[in-house]
């Protein structure tokens, strides 16, 4: 019986040097976007900054549509060599241009950071400190989706914002449909 250790250590020698593992990690970053890209910075102090890259077309159009100083959070591939990221899957996003008060007749809604929602309602001045978190909608890319959580119970509402206005369209728990719309305009 001939021994075939040999063989198998010679091959594996020659393929798997030129074999690159690719290990997915979660990351979390700032975006900088300019003419050429959109980049990544993952540590706050540093100016380094990883290009963001996907072969998935519902990826790059939710990277297209982030501004600078934009969060994103997600799991990807991370090359340290080249610079990029080549991004699997979106956890979530923050966004900038959501931060600050927004009012209805009845309410203000103040996203005081990524994360971190006040609703004042304007009759009885009840205040909930509210968590919040926003991921993309692969369904309609124009809009996002917003999970609203309070310690008793979460919401999901579909948001629609531009610069002076935004709309959460409040869905159904039991069966999907909208339940209600909140339309809010920017405080100036």
């Amino acid at each position: 019986m001939k021994s075939y250790w040999g063989i198998f250590t010679l091959v594996a020698t020659l393929i798997l040097p030129q074999t690159t593992l690719a290990i997915l990690v979660s990351f979390s970053g700032s975006i900088r976007k300019n003419f050429i890209g959109v980049y990544l910075t993952l540590n706050q102090n540093s100016d380094e900054k990883d290009s963001l890259q996907s072969n998935n077309r519902f990826i790059q159009s939710t990277l297209k549509k982030l501004k600078t100083g934009d969060r994103l959070s997600g799991v990807g591939e991370i090359n340290n060599d080249k610079k990029t990221v080549q991004v699997t899957n979106i956890d979530s996003v923050g966004l900038s241009r959501l931060i600050g008060k927004w009012r209805s007749e009845s309410e203000v809604y103040e996203f005081t950071s990524f994360n971190t929602l006040t609703i004042t309602n304007n009759d009885t001045d009840e205040v909930q400190k509210i968590q919040y978190s926003i991921t993309p909608n692969e369904e309609d890319t124009s809009q996002w989706i917003i999970f609203i959580s309070n310690q008793q119970s979460t919401e999901l509402a579909l948001l629609d914002i531009n610069s002076d206005m935004i709309s959460l369209r409040y869905l159904d728990n039991e069966n999907g449909d909208i339940d209600h719309t909140v339309v809010l305009d920017r405080d100036r």
